[in-house]
């Protein structure tokens, strides 16, 4: 990007800070070092998001003897210092994300973050991620932080719009019952601004109807007994964002035959996300006529893992008949991947579509220009796919070249940003395993991109095994 610096006095602050927000996270880093003015736009951008390492992940799941590099710590203070120590960069901190590992060694670093949190007075969003029972945040802290920023933020109650309670593996319906009591406090506690509601689904079902109707935003987790998604007809009609992750389809027909039957309800849905096993061909196309009467819809993303194109024909029929649909992914199952197979699926995507995910399995595969597929996407910014890794179906930078309007590639694990000078592509620098494993909107730079990869599994250990 080449600015005559002399001349941007002429244009409003405001325009430049739209510009620089439209540029990849590379460009907007170099704009730091073009002038003060582009310096203090750029570091609003850039600076928006802090992600907080206490302690490496890696070393504590035993993946690695020694952190990496980026979870050494020092980064993480050096951040924590400079919110606590300048004002102006503390002002920049609106979404605050905490990785915490730890253990018992880190009394320093929660000190630093107890008084920098104090300091993030225009903090929209804190994120506590761990998998530590030790590393849980204490309600004291909590307690103090909430009443800090209320304060600081003139409110008289920080309001909470987000909860998401996330099942272990070994999770049971006696461990559910013994958290049931804490959690119907929690949400009563947050009746009125509780906005999005992620849980396993008996708590879903079980949830105050008076929360269900305020909910924009909903995550079903470990479904069952889905003959009680009418309670989210019944009473969800402000919902947006529908995502449903079952183990098995209990009472298939029937809960499918549901959808069908309420094809009009949820007229507000943008964003729709089904995981499960494979359903029979007529549950297919109750849910088509369900997806197929979200003229709203946005963002679609299924996954059986046990369908190629032609057994997903009743749903993938109906894509192009909506007409905001951008966002799309699937599962799709080969046995031979040909370029008979692959034109189907060329057809069945919509030209509209500005993000696509493909997961794709098969014994055999013989294409002679995959990348066509990609290619032909006029508006494609964003695409991830998980192929065979013996026998991919593409090389990345190929793909970069020959889709014009990629921003963002991935395939599997490894992310990079599309970097273009001129005619000249280059690949940017792969995503760390930190970033892919708690990834957020602000590493995607889009919102709905975030969405679909969730729940989506991408790193696995077997990468640390293999070094």
């Amino acid at each position: 990007m080449k600015i005559g610096v002399s001349r941007t006095g002429n244009i409003p602050p405001e325009i430049w800070q739209m510009v620089l927000g439209s540029l990849p996270r590379h460009a907007a880093r170099e704009c730091l070092f073009v002038s003060k003015l582009f310096h203090d736009l750029a570091a609003r951008l850039l600076f928006s998001t802090l992600r907080i390492r206490l302690g490496s992940w890696q070393v504590r799941l035993g993946y690695a003897d020694e952190p990496p590099e980026e979870d050494s710590g020092h980064t993480s203070c050096e951040l924590l210092l400079g919110v606590i120590t300048n004002p102006v960069f503390a002002s920049y901190v609106k979404y605050l994300q905490i990785l915490a590992s730890a253990g018992n060694d880190a009394t320093f670093e929660l000190c630093c973050l107890a008084r920098a949190v104090r300091c993030l007075h225009n903090l929209h969003e804190l994120e506590w991620q761990t998998s530590f029972s030790d590393m849980l945040p204490t309600s004291e802290f909590i307690g103090i932080q909430t009443l800090t920023l209320a304060e600081s933020q003139g409110l008289g109650q920080l309001p909470i719009t987000r909860i998401s309670v996330y099942p272990s593996w070994d999770d049971t319906p006696e461990e559910y019952t013994r958290h049931r009591a804490a959690l119907a406090s929690l949400l009563s506690s947050f009746r009125g601004s509780l906005t999005q509601f992620a849980a396993p689904s008996q708590a879903i079902w079980e949830c105050p109807i008076r929360i269900l109707r305020d909910l924009t935003h909903l995550v079903v987790d470990m479904a069952k007994n889905l003959m009680n998604i009418a309670l989210l007809f019944h009473h969800c009609t402000r919902l947006e964002s529908l995502h449903i992750a079952a183990e098995d389809y209990e009472d298939s027909t029937e809960w499918f035959a549901l959808l069908g039957e309420n094809a009009a309800g949820l007229p507000n849905l943008t964003h729709f996300k089904l995981h499960g096993p494979h359903p029979t061909i007529t549950a297919l196309k109750q849910l088509a006529r369900f997806v197929g009467s979200k003229k709203k819809l946005r963002c679609l993303d299924y996954s059986d893992l046990s369908s190629g194109v032609p057994d997903l024909w009743p749903l993938i029929s109906v894509l192009r008949s909506l007409p905001a649909l951008e966002i799309l992914g699937l599962d799709l199952l080969y046995e031979s991947l040909t370029s008979e197979a692959f034109l189907d699926l060329k057809r069945a995507i919509p030209q509209s579509v500005t993000a696509l995910r493909l997961y794709i399995e098969y014994d055999f595969m013989e294409l002679p220009d995959a990348c066509s597929l990609w290619a032909d996407l006029p508006k494609l910014a964003f695409a991830h796919i998980r192929d065979e890794l013996t026998l991919p179906i593409i090389d990345m930078h190929d793909v970069a070249v020959a889709a014009k309007s990629l921003k963002l590639i991935g395939n599997r694990s490894d992310f990079h940003e599309v970097n273009r000078t001129g005619d000249e592509v280059k690949l940017g620098r792969p995503w760390s395993d930190t970033k892919v494993q708690f990834r957020t909107s602000a590493d995607f730079g889009c919102e709905d991109w975030d969405w679909l990869m969730a729940g989506h599994t991408l790193f696995h250990e077997l990468s640390y095994l293999l070094m």
